[in-house]
C-alpha cells in the first residue's frame, strides 16, 4: 500500500511540473498580483516543426482595476532562435481568454490588439502586433536582440475573480536560413514549456519530502519484524 502511495505522491508532483504542450493555460487569481509565468515557445513552418526556431514570452499580472474587470499584464518577448536560423522576428504573440473580453489595450513594440485568423493556427481572441493578426510591419523582437516589453489590458464585461490564457502563440516572419533554404519566410509557435512558479518548487519540494518520509518510516518497520 505505501509503495503505491509513494508512487502517487510521486507522479503528483511531476506531472505539477511536466512540460507544457500547445494546450498550455495559463492561470491567475486576482490575489495572484505580481506572478509571472514564462513560456517557451517552438517554430512551425509549413506545418513542420523547425529545427532553431524559438521564442519565449514571460506574461506577469501586474495589477487589476475597475473592482475587477480590468486586467492589466505586463510581457517581455525574448527572440530566442538559434542555428540553423540565421534570421527571424517575433511580429505577433497572443492567446484566447477565459472568460472573453470586451476589449484589450496594449503598449510597446506589440502596440495594437486585434483578434482574427493567424496561419496555420486559425482563429485568436487576442493578438498583439503593430498591424493586426497577420503581422506585417517590419517589426518585433529580432533574433539576437533584446527582449522587447510592455503592457497589455484584459476588459471585462463583469469583474472577475480569476482568468486563464489558452492557445498562446507566437508568429515569426522575416525567416532566414541558407541550410533549410528559407528567405523571408514565416511560421507559427506553440508552447513547449513552462518555467515552474515558486509555489511549484514548493509543491515537488513537500510531494518528495513526504515521499522518502515514508520510505524511510518502510525500513524502519522492516527491521523492527525482522
Amino acid at each position: 500500500m505505501q509503495k503505491y502511495l509513494i508512487s502517487a505522491i510521486v507522479a503528483a508532483t511531476a506531472l505539477s511540473a511536466a512540460p507544457a504542450s500547445a494546450a498550455t493555460v495559463l492561470s491567475w487569481t486576482d490575489a495572484q498580483i505580481g506572478v509571472a509565468n514564462q513560456v517557451d515557445f517552438n517554430g512551425i513552418v509549413g506545418g513542420v516543426v523547425t529545427a532553431g526556431l524559438t521564442g519565449q514570452v514571460t506574461y506577469t499580472l501586474q495589477s487589476i482595476g475597475g473592482g475587477g474587470d480590468t486586467w492589466v499584464f505586463g510581457y517581455s518577448v525574448l527572440n530566442t532562435s538559434s542555428a540553423p536560423i540565421d534570421a527571424s522576428r517575433i511580429s505577433i504573440f497572443g492567446f484566447d481568454v477565459t472568460p472573453d473580453i470586451l476589449s484589450s489595450t496594449s503598449t510597446g513594440t506589440y502596440d495594437t490588439w486585434s483578434s482574427g485568423n493567424v496561419a496555420q493556427l486559425g482563429f485568436r481572441e487576442a493578438c498583439y502586433s503593430a498591424v493586426n493578426c497577420g503581422g506585417g510591419a517590419g517589426v518585433g523582437a529580432l533574433l539576437g536582440g533584446p527582449a522587447l516589453t510592455g503592457t497589455f489590458s484584459l476588459v471585462f464585461a463583469a469583474d472577475q475573480t480569476s482568468l486563464s490564457l489558452e492557445n498562446l502563440f507566437v508568429r515569426y516572419q522575416s525567416i532566414n536560413s541558407e541550410a533549410l533554404g528559407l528567405n523571408g519566410g514565416s511560421g507559427a509557435g506553440v508552447p513547449t514549456t513552462v518555467v515552474p512558479e515558486p509555489a511549484t518548487w514548493a509543491m515537488m519540494i513537500i510531494g518528495f519530502g513526504a515521499a522518502g518520509a515514508m520510505i524511510r518510516r518502510a525500513r524502519r518497520e522492516k527491521l523492527a519484524v525482522i
